[in-house]
């Protein structure tokens, strides 16, 4: 009797939460590969959907980077102001 591969459902996430993996797994691929090696096709197969999925959540490549930039400055905002209020030596 062959056995049957049958994909256990992803759990749905909401749209907000589907942004935040995408940027995190852009970061991861910078990580990895270094910006270059980030395309669309890359983040979809890393997070198991399609390119068209991709762009659901972002209308383009750019805006991807946008996002990913606007987050690294929410996690980086403290530190960032103490650089730029410090002065230049």
């Amino acid at each position: 009797m062959a056995l049957i591969d049958i994909a256990k459902p992803r759990p749905r996430l909401s749209g907000e939460a589907r942004q935040q993996q995408i940027v995190e797994t852009v970061l991861d691929l910078v990580v990895e590969h270094g910006a270059d090696g980030v395309s669309v096709q890359a983040i979809a197969d890393r997070i198991g959907l399609t390119q068209p999925a991709v762009f659901r959540h972002f209308r383009s490549k750019e805006a991807i980077w946008v996002a990913v930039m606007t987050w690294l400055e929410e996690q980086l905002g403290p530190a960032n102001e103490v650089r730029r209020n410090s002065p230049r030596l």
